[in-house]
Order: structure tokens, then C-alpha cells, then sequence
């Protein structure tokens, strides 16, 4: 018998596979979640399956740092990446977690199932059709938090962007002073030296071309009053997206970036 545990935020696609398992000699479904923290602490707990189901636009922790967090705590497990998104850089970034296999969602049945009893050749396909992988983007991260500057790195370098960190915003004006040009900025709001919101203009005299999106623990309307007073591009609330939407967000910023009229 093949235990199986899910986590996907859509109950009906986890109702979905539930029925689906029911029908198939030898495989059961044993756990279901639906977000990447629940299954993470259930299995920190003791929880155990032959195969994870992990969907890679999760709430709260995203499906690669989940597919992460499962590798590192069983590493002999079967975890089956499972995504509507075929984006190369969203497969390589479940592999390299540790994904035995990546699927589509809209893919054949069958694939689903011959991946959940071990055949790992079935997510080739997917990267043989995957969609081009983007220029890998310029991140500059500041943020005085050590653990978020960290947890923000592997995230965006798992996506494929180039990432350097600054702890502080002088620190990030003086980089950039040197020579280096970031696509776009992800500024922490409160920064223990200069506060976010000033920081914006500063980025912005010192590279007009760089986008600038800040980056808030508070999901409140200072975030959106700070981002539009500071002509920042655009906002994000720290640990309330996916991998995807936070590389979409800074991409959107960088496109959307109009350095002819921002600042001086």
C-alpha cells in the first residue's frame, strides 16, 4: 500500500484526488492539507507518507520552500511537485528542492498516477514543453531582518534571479554607488537606519533605472499610503505570497518602471 498526503489550497482538487485514490488498488490518501505549513508541521510531528502531492502556488510558505522543508526532514520520500504553471523556472525550482517529479495539473491522469508509484520520467515531458525561462531578474534585497533576508534569497534564486542582500539602506545606496545596477529593489519599510519609504527616492537618484517595490510585515494601509507617498512601483505584505506571485510582482514592477518620470 502507497500512503499518500496532499497539500493544495483548491478543496476541489483535493477532493478530486481523494476520489480519484479511492479507486486505485494500492494507493490511499492518508492526509490532506491546505497549505504548505500544515503539512510541514504534520510531518515534523511524526507525520509519515510514501508520496507528497505538493501544488506549487501555496498560501503562507510556497510549494518550493514546502517541497524544501519535506526533503530535508524525510529525504527518501516520493514528492511530486503538481502546478498549473509549466514556467521552466518554476520546475527547476521544485527539482532542485527536491522534487522527485513536476506535473501539470490539466496533464493526463495517468501521468499523476505512474509518478505516484515511482516513475520520476513522466515530469520530463513537462520540462521538455516548459514555457521559456525569463532573463534571470536583478534583485536587490534590503532588509535589517538576517532570517528575512535569508528566507527571501533562497526564494528568488530558486526562481532564478540574480540576488544580492544589503542589511541596511546605506548599505544599499553604497552598492549601488559602486556599480551595481539591480533591475528592482525590495526595500524592508523599517529599516533601522533610514526608513523605507525615504530610501525610495534615494534608490532612485542613485539608479533611475531600478524599480522599487517595498516590502512590509504589516498588512495595513500604511503599506499602500508609504508605497504611493514614496512613488515606490509597487508593495508586497512579507510572507502572504507564493514564489510566483512575488517574482510576477517584482516583474511587473520592473516593466511597469517609467525612469524618465520617477524621481531624480
Amino acid at each position: 500500500m502507497i500512503d499518500i498526503a496532499v497539500a493544495d489550497d483548491s478543496q476541489a482538487i483535493r477532493d478530486l484526488l481523494d476520489a480519484v485514490l479511492r479507486f486505485e488498488s494500492g494507493l490511499r490518501l492518508i492526509a490532506s492539507f491546505p497549505d504548505g505549513r500544515e503539512i510541514v508541521e504534520w510531518t515534523l510531528a511524526g507525520g509519515l507518507a510514501d508520496v507528497f502531492i505538493i501544488d506549487m502556488r501555496l498560501p503562507g510558505l510556497s510549494g518550493t520552500a514546502t517541497i524544501r522543508a519535506i526533503n530535508k526532514q524525510l529525504p527518501d520520500v516520493n514528492i511530486i511537485a503538481f502546478s498549473a504553471s509549466a514556467q521552466t523556472q518554476s520546475v527547476r525550482a521544485a527539482l532542485k528542492a527536491g522534487a522527485s517529479t513536476y506535473l501539470v495539473k490539466d496533464g493526463p491522469l495517468q501521468d499523476l498516477m505512474d509518478a505516484i508509484k515511482g516513475d520520476s520520467t513522466v515530469g520530463l515531458k513537462v520540462l521538455e514543453n516548459a514555457e521559456p525561462v525569463s532573463p534571470a531578474m536583478k534583485v536587490l534585497v534590503v532588509d535589517d531582518h538576517e532570517l528575512m533576508r535569508s528566507a527571501t534569497e533562497t526564494l528568488l534564486s530558486a526562481a532564478g534571479c540574480e540576488t544580492v542582500c544589503a542589511a541596511t539602506g546605506a548599505a544599499a545606496i553604497q552598492l549601488i554607488e559602486d556599480g551595481y545596477s539591480p533591475d528592482v529593489a525590495l526595500v524592508d519599510l523599517r529599516l533601522d537606519d533610514i526608513n523605507g519609504q525615504d530610501l525610495v527616492p534615494m534608490i532612485r537618484s542613485a539608479s533611475r533605472s531600478t524599480a522599487v517595490v517595498i516590502h512590509s510585515g504589516s498588512p495595513d494601509a500604511d503599506i499602500e499610503r508609504s508605497t504611493r507617498e514614496s512613488s515606490a512601483d509597487a508593495f508586497l505584505i512579507k510572507g502572504s505570497y507564493s514564489m510566483d506571485e512575488m517574482v510576477g510582482t517584482l516583474r511587473s514592477a520592473v516593466a511597469n518602471h517609467r525612469p524618465s518620470t520617477k524621481g531624480t
